[in-house]
């Protein structure tokens, strides 16, 4: 069919025309992508903050506004003085671009007026300005760059007249690069100029204003280095030639860091060419250009591509004129229907006499079958036959069979075949039983999960050819396989299936792709055979296997007929009890009792009596120890006497030497005498594994393995780099893995005297487990540190994502308690993460672990008692709370870190951060640290964290602080994801003394102190950089005596112990109406000394009550046997003053009490007292005329935290008429922190009520097509707040479809053609050719597609798009094309769009994008991946 190609390249005319705000921001994915675009910073403003800029200027009316729309931007206000804000980053590159999105509210009145940029800013009278000048009132002015050298002022380069619009947003973007500054506007070079005079050569990019009202916007720098020009290769020769190929061999080029070569013919890229080979023996390079014209002349020529992305001039050209034609095959014949079921067709064929055959192909119309088995050849019959599966029942298909030869030539189709399968006969399918299994390898998802029912657990193994092995128990008919793969709607993934009855002797009966369309099994059949082991084995370099589930299926009448797998419940089970206290607890508070092992009821089985040596020789006994293991049952142990034994063989796994069983236990005979050494040594080396476990139990219970030394063969280099991988790593991944298998745990396990060493992961994992002790045991030289999970001495996991409270496999009551961790060649001593809870770690031992000692490893991980440990040195923390990284953030709630011993950690004793909410930091002691900037207790972003009772002594480090909370800016690898500011903190009871500096609040909200000692630190004992503070006056004050007729001179207080006639108190009184915000210390300040005490005391203890009465009278107040003052409540705080004959000022902690009466009246008494057994003693405070000396009640509260603003996000950004989606509201306080709005009153209304609507529950419902805006209207505690979204109804059909794709990359799925944004896009793995499928459940009539294909606009590069599709649509059960695009131009990086305009409307169920060429590839014509943004379908009208 002819189809109308039409081609916009205005991105104003696709917003207008289709997707208002298409190229809205998506920030996150912008900055992704601006990493590979040297982008350097990079500021929004969303934050509400400037974060790096610096203010030079004298009125400086720069700040961070919200707009109208919601989006922040940092604005400055009409001012007549120059206005400089400078963005400070010190490790700049000499050579930079900075641009920002400018937008003038208003020009102030005054000229010159300018808006603009700063580069290379060194003060006010050093810099260049790339701006705007209106002067003398005229509206059309000039663009200018402008030059501030030493005070003078000149200028460098100005455009012509032209107009800056108010209200209109322009990109302006200034760059030098050595002496040479160049300005764009909206991409559009404008001015170019060198400055040749004393250029500048240091300072920073910023932003500069004068007598404007002007926003500034998506401010960023870019490294603009420039780069090297590869030179192009030399010795360019023809060395093969066809009628369509020319193999081409060259010399490589001299420059270094060539990356790869492009081939040309006659200026063009040659489209169609093998990648470039090295030829190691002649140290020249090669490839063939393909699909050549015969008997046709070419010019070849070569180019260099440098790592940096450029390209070299052309090598010298070659002339080569290509062979006669070659004629192509002969087709099959007497193409024929063997057997039919409702899901099978069984197709038989003659061949062709030519041996240069190399496969036949199966049609099914124009398009090749998806899924066909391997064709067989009968010798007898002379006939080839092969089954296409996964057919629809009654349903009519058409066959055709075209035969391929070796050199790529394909013959015409073959006789065409009708064939209809049958309904269904409604027979159920039941797979086989598999008795056992094996395979080559795996990582930590092993070999069970592919069989063990659980479609949630996957086999995984790395690289071509790793293959899983089922043996059915005998021979068994065997049909068809069900396979499943993790990820399987995302990717395709390349498999054989072997068949074999003997283990050594295999046969390949398929060998195909699966459909990238479904998590669940797919059907992959072949012509049935009689075997009893099968194995699937996955294909693909550098690739991962992974497989959830595989069944194995005996002939179906219906063909190839699977039974899904059920897909377990996830999450916690609805009905469990949330745990309330830490530790070994169940969720009542009742205790949980540790198990002990079990005892040995039954036989011994000595290791040597089964030909396992204790020499140290290079044999292997690891296969003597497995036939001890294998010989043992429930109640038996199997015992290693002390020797050397060398482990070599694997299980039936491929990877572990020892997989246990329940109720089996070995016993070393001394923990230093039996050495049990792995040979899964290093990657690089002989005994090579890219897995290796030593022992694994899976889904297994009641084994202890005690006394023995568990190593490897390994002996290289060990590294202390935490970022880089050691090079010279090896042996096992993991020494003793402990695991779930088919949904149940491992329980009742225990290690004990063990000694761990020579590992690359970590030495005991424990997942999806409960009761797992590990004891006096010693963890120690580990052979990698770095990142992804290396290192770890005891890791204690639960699912990644998912709590398990109150399943069977749920993570939890593990112990790990005894055990030595010495570094510094382990990362972490001991880790928890994933969702485990209620885990104890006591008594252990660490000492220089290379980061955290303990590590609550960011994977909401909660309810963990950590208590009693000792831990010395050490490079990060000693415990560590919340994790950074893509897959981590905070710990769970309730971790509980007391009693242990901490010392000289080189950066934290303790740290909470990235949000980890309500750890209990209590009784630790934290002493000797010397690490410049280490701190005890770091509080970043830890809200509802108690400090308590803590002893923080004698840290001598330069600028050491006891106790921190500060803000937490984020995970900056992740988003910023966990910032925020600590909040409901209590510091309470502690002992901060003798340190560098004490307890420091440099951000935060409600962080209350009380009851601390924070005292002869030798800087600052304390300092609150948030609270504000006031200072109250007594409004009563009176000291009353005993049995005294007359009250105390009241210019005097008195104290005085004993039972006597002369004890006496004192009374204060303090109003607190005038205190607002949150309370974070109350702190009684007096003036005085102790008068009199016994011989050789030096003062007297004086303690502050609270008084529950304020109904009291300083001047009438008596203490008699008929009248007794106000009675004394709780004791605050106890001071000793001291009897020298000094007067100074004393602090009594009433932060309880105050907190108290902010809640309730408001007025606080507080009454001063000694003991009764303290007769003798006298103290005396003053209160006289002087008021700078009387006692005052000094008060620091937060600021009032309340809803800032609120943001609405919906399910959906667009939608088509008719369709609904659910919007959600989300608030932030003042402080920047988020706020839950569970009691706040929100209502919704449509200001677009033509357009769409919404309920009181926020579903949107669409009405038309337009740009639609919705509000949201929030109360929470009495302050209300607005925010709005904006979302798009329009006539895209797409939105309702079913999206399905060959194939995903990473994180760029098949979701984001449909997200309404341009800096999002669909990528293909380019392992096959790609396509894109809509899928609707009704017909649909479309007459117009749009299709956006290509890089990320702005900050990606042009010619990634699609160069050649066919569109087809679904009718009658086939594929059929309805347009052909060739040599497509349009590219979404420049705002294009390819659209095609059917003359013919079409009415279908399904659509698809065939890639047949997905990419330009910049150059690289071997590029098979498609890039697409957008796509749109639709009916529309003229």
């Amino acid at each position: 069919m002819t189809s109308l190609i039409k081609r916009s390249t205005a991105l104003l005319l696709i917003l207008s025309m289709l997707f208002t705000g298409l190229m809205g921001s998506s920030r996150v994915q912008a900055e992704a992508d601006a990493e590979s675009a040297n982008r350097i910073v990079f500021e929004d403003f969303e934050n509400g903050a400037p974060d790096e800029f610096v203010l030079d200027s004298v009125s400086a009316p720069y700040s961070v506004v919200q707009t109208d729309d919601g989006n922040h931007v940092y604005r400055n206000f009409n001012s007549s003085d120059k206005q400089y804000a400078y963005y400070k980053k010190d490790d700049l590159p000499d050579d930079y671009s900075v641009e920002a999105d400018i937008s003038l509210d208003s020009w102030g009145g005054l000229t010159p007026a300018v808006p603009g940029l700063l580069l290379k800013y060194a003060d006010a009278d050093n810099y260049y300005e790339i701006g705007y000048k209106k002067s003398g009132g005229s509206a059309s002015a000039k663009f200018h760059i402008r030059k501030r050298y030493n005070n003078t002022t000149s200028y460098l380069a100005m455009s012509a007249p032209t107009s800056f619009n108010t209200n209109k947003v322009y990109k302006v973007r200034g760059e030098i690069i050595g002496s040479r500054i160049r300005l764009y506007v909206d991409e559009v070079l404008l001015l170019d100029v060198v400055d040749s005079n004393n250029p500048l050569t240091s300072g920073y990019p910023g932003l500069f204003a004068l007598r404007t009202n002007v926003d500034y916007d998506n401010f960023a720098v870019y490294d603009a280095t420039p780069v090297e020009v590869p030179e192009a290769p030399s010795g360019l020769s023809m060395s093969e030639k066809t009628s369509s190929t020319v193999t081409l061999r060259w010399n490589p080029s001299p420059s270094e860091e060539v990356q790869s070569y492009q081939l040309f013919n006659n200026g063009a890229q040659v489209e169609d060419a093998t990648s470039p080979v090295l030829d190691s023996d002649t140290d020249t390079w090669s490839a063939t250009a393909r699909n050549l014209t015969p008997e046709t002349a070419y010019s070849f020529t070569v180019r260099s591509v440098g790592s940096n992305g450029l390209i070299s001039e052309d090598s010298a050209t070659v002339q080569v004129t290509t062979e006669e034609a070659a004629v192509g095959p002969e087709p099959p014949f007497a193409v024929h229907v063997m057997e039919t079921t409702s899901t099978t067709v069984k197709l038989q064929w003659n061949p062709l006499p030519s041996s240069d055959v190399s496969q036949y192909v199966i049609y099914n119309g124009d398009s090749p079958a998806v899924s066909v088995s391997s064709s067989t050849y009968d010798a007898n019959g002379g006939l080839y036959s092969a089954l296409v599966f996964n057919l629809e029942p009654s349903t009519e298909y058409a066959f055709t069979i075209r035969a391929h030869t070796t050199t790529e030539l394909t013959s015409v189709p073959s006789n065409e075949v009708i064939v209809s399968t049958p309904a269904l006969s409604g027979a159920s399918a039941t797979p086989l039983t598999v008795a056992g299994y094996r395979a080559s390898g795996s990582d930590s998802n092993i070999p069970e999960y592919a069989i063990d029912g659980d479609i949630q657990t996957r086999w995984s193994a790395y690289d071509d050819g790793q293959w899983i092995e089922l043996d059915l128990g005998s021979e068994q008919l065997v049909s068809y396989l069900g396979v499943a793969f993790y990820r399987g709607d995302n990717r395709r993934k390349t498999i054989d299936i072997e068949v074999s009855n003997d283990q050594t002797n295999w046969t390949r009966v398929y060998s195909g792709d699966s459909s990238g369309t479904t998590i669940q099994v797919e059907a992959f059949g072949f012509e049935t055979v009689t075997a009893r082991y099968v194995r699937v084995v996955g294909r693909g370099a550098s690739e991962w296997t992974s497989i959830t589930e595989i069944q194995v299926y005996p002939p179906h009448v219906d063909g190839f007929i699977l039974s899904d797998v059920e897909i377990p419940p996830t999450g916690p089970d609805p009905d469990s009890p949330i745990p309330t206290k830490a530790g070994l607890y169940y969720a009542d508070g009742t205790p949980h009792v540790p198990h002990e092992a079990q005892t040995v009821t039954g036989s011994t089985y000595n290791v040597l009596d089964f030909g396992a040596d204790p020499a140290d020789n290079g044999i292997d006994d690891a296969q003597a120890i497995r036939a001890a293991l294998a010989a043992a049952a429930l109640g038996d142990e199997v015992y290693i006497p002390n020797g050397h034994y060398q482990l070599t063989s694997t299980d039936k796994d491929g990877v572990t030497h020892f997989i246990m069983k329940s109720g089996v236990q070995v016993r070393g005979e001394n923990q230093d005498g039996v050495l049990l050494v792995s040979d899964h040594a290093n990657e690089q080396k002989e005994f090579a594994t890219v897995e290796g476990i030593v022992f694994r139990m899976a889904g297994q219970n009641n084994i202890k393995i005690s006394n023995m030394t568990i190593t490897s063969s390994w002996d290289l280099n060990y590294s202390t780099n935490t970022s880089v991988a050691n090079p010279d790593r090896g042996g096992p991944k993991q020494v003793i893995m402990i695991t779930s298998a088919s949904g149940k745990p491992s329980y009742n396990i225990m290690l004990d005297g063990l000694t761990i060493e020579k590992f690359q992961r970590t030495g005991v994992v424990i997942t999806n487990s409960h009761d797992v002790i590990v004891e006096n045991s010693l963890f120690r030289n580990a052979t990698d540190l770095a990142e992804g999970g290396n290192g770890y001495g005891v890791s204690i996991e639960g699912k990644s994502k998912e709590s398990r409270l109150g399943r069977e496999d749920d993570s939890r009551f593990n112990v790990v308690r005894n055990n030595e961790f010495i570094g510094p060649y382990l990362r972490h001593g001991t880790l928890a993460h994933s969702y485990t809870h209620n885990n104890l770690i006591e008594n252990n031992y660490y000492l220089n672990s290379a980061l955290d000692a303990i590590d609550f490893h960011g994977e909401d991980e909660y309810m963990n008692e950590v208590s009693g440990n000792h831990i010395v040195g050490g490079g990060e923390a000693a415990v560590g709370v919340g994790n950074p990284g893509a897959t981590h953030d905070a710990a769970g709630p309730g971790n509980y870190i007391h009693n242990n011993l901490i010392e000289n950690v080189k950066r934290y004793g303790v740290q909470v951060y990235l949000g980890s909410p309500d750890t209990i930091i209590e009784n630790n002691t934290i002493t000797g640290f010397t690490n410049a900037g280490s701190q005890g207790i770091r509080l970043k972003n830890a809200p509802g964290t108690i400090v308590k009772g803590n002893q923080i002594v004698n840290n001598t480090a330069s600028d050491f602080w006891g106790i921190i909370a500060m803000k937490d800016d984020g995970d900056p690898t992740n988003a910023g994801n966990g910032a925020g500011i600590p909040e409901n903190i209590v510091i309470q009871d502690n002992h901060v003394t003798g340190n560098t500096n004490g307890v420091m609040i440099s951000d935060g909200t409600n962080i209350r102190l009380s009851g601390n000692e924070i005292s002869g630190n030798t800087g600052s004992d304390y300092e609150n950089q948030v609270a504000v503070s006031e200072l109250l006056p007594a409004t009563k004050a009176a000291s009353v005596q005993k049995n005294a007729q007359n009250a105390p001179v009241a210019d005097l207080l008195q104290i005085k112990g004993g039972e006597d006639s002369e004890s006496a108190r004192s009374y204060l009184q303090f109003d607190l109406n005038s205190i607002e915000g949150k309370l974070a210390t109350a702190w009684l300040y007096v003036y005085g000394q102790a008068l009199e005490s016994p011989a050789g005391e030096t003062g007297a203890a004086t303690s502050l009550y609270a008084v529950d009465s304020n109904d009291w009278d300083s001047d009438t107040m008596q203490w008699n046997t008929y009248q007794s003052p106000p009675e004394l409540g709780q004791k605050l705080t106890t001071v000793q003053l001291n009897n020298n004959g000094e007067n100074v000022w004393y602090v009594f902690d009433a932060t309880v009490l105050v907190q108290e009466r902010l809640d309730g009246d408001r007025t606080i008494s507080l009454a001063f007292a000694q003991d009764a057994d303290q007769t003798g003693y006298l103290t005396q405070l003053y209160n006289g005329p002087d008021s700078s000396y009387r006692p005052y009640l000094r008060v620091e509260t937060y600021p009032p935290v309340e809803l800032a603003a609120v943001a609405v996000t919906a399910d959906r950004s667009q939608l088509v008429p008719g369709m609904t989606t659910q919007l959600h509201v989300t608030g932030t306080y003042n402080t920047g922190s988020n706020v839950s709005l569970e009691n706040a009153d929100i209502s919704f209304i449509s200001l677009t009520p033509d357009l769409v609507t919404v309920d009181n529950t926020g579903v949107v419902t669409a009405l038309q097509a337009g740009e639609a805006t919705l509000q949201a209207a929030v109360v929470l505690d009495g302050v209300a707040r607005t925010g709005t979204f904006v979302l798009n109804v329009i006539n895209n059909l797409a939105i309702t479809a079913q999206l399905s794709v060959d194939s995903t990359l990473g994180t760029n799925t098949k979701d984001r053609v449909l997200d309404g944004s341009l800096e999002t896009r669909w990528i293909s793995n380019g392992s096959q050719t790609p396509y894109l499928m809509l899928d609707w459940t009704t017909e649909q009539t479309i007459n117009q597609v749009k299709l956006w294909s290509g890089h990320v606009p702005v900050i990606g590069s042009a010619n990634w798009h699609v160069r050649d599709f066919d569109l087809q649509f679904l009718e009658d059960g086939e594929w059929k094309t309805i347009a052909e695009v060739r040599d497509n131009d349009q590219d979404a990086f420049l705002g294009q769009y390819t659209m095609l305009n059917l003359e013919n409307p079409v009415v279908t169920t399904a659509l698809r994008f065939h890639f047949v060429r997905p990419s330009w590839g910049n150059g690289n014509s071997n590029d098979m991946m498609a890039r697409i943004n957008e796509v749109f379908v639709g009916f529309v009208n003229d």
